[in-house]
């Protein structure tokens, strides 16, 4: 930031920067690592690599982005939908927006470039957020199955048959925007329809479309680069 805060404005300015860089940020991390807020510098490479924020610097526009759709989507579904259920739809937008962001920042797309097919899936699987919509009454099952299915299905597909192949972000990019558009479309009328396209497009154009490294397991065992 350029503005270092002058006079009366210094105290107020390096206040906030130091609850925004350190406080803020530091707390983020620990939102998914269970981790208290005084992480240890040995813990943050696995952290850095879970959260899909490889270095400080792409914290910034990562959590900037997530910050900014969370407060939008959560005071929109909170003025229509109650308090709740925009809590509920601020946290989602933050996840997911955060990490569409993270998965195509170059430094982070490096360090899941690293990591073998078992650990992609899992992340990939881990990503229930489509059941959330109806268990609290928006949208149905098996719409959120359908979103789940796609992109654990297609990601499944872009590991075993282009695992390395330089074709493989274009690929998923073009994959995730078809999707991405038909569940918009599918959506139609429906409560925080904004989620099916953001997923898609972070899990598959984002996650799914990072090529594997040389080196890195694979379910097929395959040791050479395509």
């Amino acid at each position: 930031m350029g503005f270092r805060g002058r006079g009366i404005l210094a105290a107020p300015y390096s206040l906030v920067r130091e609850w925004y860089e350190d406080t803020y940020f530091w707390t983020e991390l620990s939102r998914y690592s269970g981790a208290m807020k005084s992480l240890k510098p040995q813990s943050l490479d696995s952290l850095k690599s879970l959260l899909g924020v490889a270095d400080r610097e792409a914290a910034v526009p990562v959590l900037g982005a997530a910050s900014v759709s969370a407060l939008a989507v959560g005071l929109s579904a909170g003025s229509r939908d109650g308090a709740v259920k925009g809590a509920v739809a601020a946290g989602l937008a933050f996840d997911l927006v955060g990490g569409l962001v993270a998965l195509h920042w170059p430094s982070n797309r490096r360090a899941f470039a690293r990591k073998g097919i078992p650990e992609r899936l899992l992340f990939t699987g881990l990503h229930v957020q489509p059941f959330v919509l109806p268990a609290i009454g928006q949208g149905t099952w098996g719409h959120a199955a359908r979103r789940y299915l796609t992109a654990l299905g297609v990601s499944v597909a872009l590991e075993l048959l282009v695992p390395r192949s330089r074709l493989r972000p274009a690929i998923a990019t073009a994959a995730a925007a078809v999707l991405a558009v038909e569940d918009w479309r599918r959506g139609r009328g429906r409560r925080n329809r904004w989620l099916g396209p953001v997923l898609l497009l972070k899990l598959i154009s984002g996650h799914a479309g990072i090529r594997r490294s040389g080196g890195a397991p694979s379910l097929l065992g395959e040791g050479s680069s395509q």
